[in-house]
């Protein structure tokens, strides 16, 4: 389920994802939780529907990609 986030211009930037408990976290620059998903699919709606720019780490590019 998309989740539209009232998010300011700079706060779609540097944000980070990573992978814990199965499911994708999408983290603010200043380290709080913005949205999580279980799915590939859903994550990549959420970030296109918010417009965030995210870094994956190292454990969530490797889920994402499927190795």
């Amino acid at each position: 389920m998309t989740k539209l986030l009232n998010l300011k211009a700079a706060d779609r930037i540097n944000c980070a994802v990573t992978y814990n408990v199965n499911r994708f976290e999408v983290y603010h620059a200043d380290g709080y939780l913005l949205t999580a998903a279980s799915t590939k699919a859903d994550l990549k709606a959420q970030l296109a529907a918010n417009g965030i720019k995210a870094v994956f780490d190292g454990a969530a590019q490797r889920k994402y990609l499927g190795a």
